[in-house]
């Protein structure tokens, strides 16, 4: 609900794990298999930091990390 009312229409995967390494490990994967174009949205700063440090090992990604509120 979240992103639609952000005018958004994405797909959202649950990961299994509350482990912020496994977040990124995940979307690493992902870069691994081709995707350039990541916004990856959560609501701890843990695991959007984790995410943000792929951007040093793929500097050609467009990423955008960020923590919202979802309230």
């Amino acid at each position: 609900r979240y992103l639609k009312g952000l005018g958004l229409d994405v797909y959202v995967v649950a990961v299994g794990s509350s482990d912020p390494q496994d977040k990124a490990n995940w979307i690493k994967n992902h870069i691994e298999k081709g995707y350039n174009d990541i916004l990856f949205l959560d609501d701890s700063p843990k695991n959007v930091n984790a995410v943000r440090k792929l951007k040093q090992k793929y500097p050609n990604i467009k990423m955008d990390a960020r923590v919202v509120n979802y309230d």
